[in-house]
């Protein structure tokens, strides 16, 4: 039996969605079998003409919350989720959930996707997967690398259905690709075929990944990077051992995919401000943005428009004082726009 009925939980919780007139509504995770909480419906309320449902959006996340404590010996206390969800904003934006024993669940907006993008298990029995894709990796040596993959291991993804369409059967099925690493397209790979991302991964291979994933509208894999990312945006220590590199790529991703991303760029903001705030006076990594976003370079140094502040890169200690004062004074912080899964189509409610 589940530690969902023996703890008397409720199937379903409600909270406030993301947007005006929104209800999100978490279920018990049935299907995966497991003693967890995952989103499941964002309901768009109407208020014209009385109260009324407008629409549904499907939801999941690649992540979930636990019902019941993980650890056997914790168990025996019989704590569980408490009925009341809170939802925060800004660069945390997400839900958070406490059981009877004070521990919190963090359940970030971006670990939420619609429900028909998440990752699900290649059927090699399917015809599809008789056919083979030859992707060829233009690089700056002679020797071009090649990676063959099963056609039906892609085409549940839009961008790969569309890139295969017209192909038939007997033709040469090519792709050249010039703008990601071979490597990097090893790790979508092993993300096509298990479902996880190496825990081992540093920012820069991270970023690599993320900005794949974002090409090619795999966005259950862009959210399992992406928490990747966060992860050790708000690491001090890690971040300090990060290739700034990384930090470049990710704040011309935050630019040009803003709207997949849309608190991204707040986010590598603080962090770098809080964690690693030598790079604003770094000329090679200030070279280095400028010539890939001159938006994100001046988002970056906003704080340093007036000279008399300068003492908020400061002492580490005051780094919670420092990023408030950034935030009050300068807002540096722009109000994000909404998660992208919050402004996704809704399946229409007849009457």
């Amino acid at each position: 039996s589940s530690d969902l009925d023996e703890l008397d939980m409720p199937r379903r919780l409600m909270a406030m969605g993301p947007g005006e007139n929104q209800v999100i509504i978490f279920e018990f995770d049935e299907f995966n079998k497991e003693d967890a909480l995952r989103p499941r419906l964002l309901v768009e309320i109407g208020t014209s003409g009385g109260c009324h449902v407008r629409g549904v959006t499907h939801l999941t996340s690649v992540v979930c919350v636990p019902v019941a404590p993980q650890n056997p010996a914790e168990k025996a206390e019989q704590s569980s989720i408490l009925p009341s969800i809170v939802r925060v904003s800004n660069c945390h934006a997400g839900y958070l959930f406490f059981d009877a024993l004070g521990r919190v669940y963090h359940l970030r907006d971006e670990a939420i996707i619609p429900a028909e993008c998440m990752w699900q298990q290649p059927d090699f029995k399917q015809d599809i997967m008789r056919r083979v894709v030859t992707f060829k990796f233009q690089g700056s040596e002679e020797e071009v690398a090649q990676r063959v993959v099963p056609m039906g291991m892609m085409t549940r993804y839009e961008y790969f259905v569309r890139l295969f369409d017209g192909w038939r059967e007997g033709n040469a099925a090519e792709v050249i690709v010039t703008d990601v690493q071979v490597e990097t397209f090893d790790k979508l790979l092993t993300y096509l075929n298990a479902g996880t991302i190496d825990d081992d991964l540093q920012l820069l291979d991270l970023s690599q990944l993320l900005a794949a994933a974002n090409k090619y509208l795999m966005r259950d894999l862009a959210a399992c990077a992406l928490l990747k990312v966060l992860a050790i945006l708000e690491d001090s220590d890690r971040m300090r051992s990060q290739d700034k590199l990384a930090l470049v790529d990710l704040l011309a991703l935050s630019d040009y995919a803003q709207v997949n991303f849309p608190a991204l760029a707040n986010q590598l903001i603080e962090s770098i401000l809080s964690h690693t705030s030598a790079l604003v006076t770094d000329e090679a990594f200030l070279k280095d943005l400028a010539a890939k976003s001159i938006a994100s370079l001046a988002r970056l140094l906003k704080p340093l428009e007036l000279k008399d502040d300068m003492q908020i890169f400061g002492d580490y200690r005051q780094k919670r004082r420092r990023i408030e004062h950034i935030r009050a004074k300068f807002n540096v912080f722009d109000k994000p726009a909404p998660a992208p899964w919050s402004c996704a189509p809704k399946d229409p409610v007849s009457a």
